[in-house]
């Protein structure tokens, strides 16, 4: 017996909770509906580890200990940086962009948040 999905839903509605066979029925369509997205983030963080891994090998085999150290201390610096002034932005911008979505003024939300991005910088 083939299953068949339901169409996704913008909203979820209030209903009460659904007893465990219709909760497992959505789990596995969501799943199949998603599963190349969730497989294609999986496969990007494999090989994004894999390659942290082989660069640091590279790295650490031909490059003097101290000029790695200095190499390091500036990755951190960028990093605590990029942590402190650009994450809260992209936060906002993420949290925001669903109510736009739904809202139906993400065209509005796109234009302001580029500009404000580009103050925000500015700013900075």
């Amino acid at each position: 017996m083939r299953l068949t999905c339901p169409p996704a839903r913008r909203r979820a509605r209030a209903v009460a909770a659904p007893d465990p066979p219709r909760r497992a029925e959505r789990l596995s369509c969501g799943l199949r509906r998603h599963g190349r997205s969730i497989a294609a983030v999986v496969v990007g963080r494999c090989l994004t580890a894999a390659g942290s891994v082989a660069g640091v090998r590279l790295l650490t085999e031909h490059l003097p200990p101290e000029t790695f150290g200095r190499y390091k201390l500036a990755l951190a610096g960028v990093s605590l940086i990029a942590g402190i002034a650009v994450r809260p932005f992209i936060q906002y911008a993420m949290r925001a962009y669903h109510d736009a979505a739904v809202g139906g003024g993400l065209r509005l939300f796109l234009t302001r948040s580029a500009r404000s991005f580009g103050a925000y910088v500015a700013a900075l």
